[in-house]
């Protein structure tokens, strides 16, 4: 027990058809959620900001609740603009110290950060292939009061992995006096903030005949799709038609921006009317192992041996 007034605790079990079920009775009562287990004076009191004027009071009702000023993204330029998929991207996050006091030498707390699709509730905790990483800082000097600490993290994420659209990255502190809170929306919880982005996939490299694929990694087939995109040199015709050879079994509902015009094997395509623009696109796509899948694009002019000129 971690609730300040509480003093007893009694729980009991029950098993039914569909599992076990637990209740619990506080006295004084506890676990209310938009609470802390200490009262909001207590010496540690950590905060991600929701907005510009979030002090700290739970629930922050104020606008924009979704855009956080203490997550920042590619510091720079390009800051807060996009997360740039394939590639390394820099992110901060700033927590403050609204307590009573400065915090002292040796408190330790965790920043911890994670993806997740934009909505009006993000889960807490965040399923573990959407944890992008966590840091666990020690103080080696005084915090004072009212006053932030910042933790960068590197995210590179795989354009295989991660779809593109407009997505929220979260982040969240967690301090022993300090825990995070199970709620509904990190507006009721002062230790959880989140900022909506765009992500987008990485611009593609300048030399002729590069090529990349990006598969779109949604939970039904239906929605799935294989993006192949070729960067055309200056035999443009060479790409008209190509081979795909895939290293596990690949199914899909429908092509666009080209036509399968052989498939010999169930990993071996021949893809022939490639749209001028040099992108090829599967949807409805099935992958037998998609932590797998690679692929090795052949050119495959008319006439070409059984393979032709490797390509990417």
């Amino acid at each position: 027990m971690i609730w300040k007034d509480t003093k007893e605790l009694g729980g009991g079990k029950a098993a039914g058809t569909s599992g076990v079920y637990w209740v619990c009775r506080y006295r004084s009562a506890g676990n209310i959620i938009g609470q802390k287990p200490y009262s909001g004076n207590f010496w540690t009191e950590l905060v991600i900001r929701d907005a510009e004027d979030d002090q700290g009071k739970i629930p922050y009702q104020g606008k924009n609740w979704w855009q956080s000023p203490d997550i920042t993204v590619n510091p720079g330029p390009d800051t807060d603009k996009a997360i740039h998929l394939g590639e390394p991207n820099q992110i901060v996050v700033c927590v403050w110290n609204k307590g009573t006091s400065d915090l002292p030498v040796g408190v330790r707390y965790t920043v911890s950060l994670g993806w997740d699709r934009t909505a009006a509730t993000v889960p807490y905790p965040l399923p573990k292939d959407q944890v992008i990483g966590q840091v666990e800082e020690v103080l080696g000097s005084n915090w004072k009061k009212d006053t932030p600490r910042k933790t960068s993290f590197t995210w590179r994420p795989l354009a295989s992995k991660i779809p593109f659209g407009h997505h929220c990255l979260v982040a969240w502190v967690n301090a022993l006096q300090d825990p995070v809170l199970d709620t509904p929306a990190v507006n009721y919880d002062d230790n959880r903030a989140q900022r909506n982005i765009e992500f987008c996939k990485a611009p593609s490299p300048g030399e002729d005949g590069y090529g990349r694929f990006w598969l779109n990694p949604q939970p039904k087939i239906s929605d799935r799709s294989l993006e192949i995109t070729f960067r055309y040199g200056s035999d443009a015709q060479l790409l008209r038609r190509v081979r795909l050879h895939l290293p596990c079994s690949v199914e899909f509902n429908e092509i666009t921006g080209g036509e399968l015009v052989e498939r010999s094997e169930a990993d071996d395509w021949v893809i022939g009317n490639i749209d001028p623009a040099g992108q090829v696109r599967f949807d409805g796509i099935g992958v037998s192992q998609p932590e797998l899948l690679t692929i090795e694009v052949w050119a495959q002019p008319e006439g070409a041996g059984p393979r032709g000129a490797p390509v990417c």
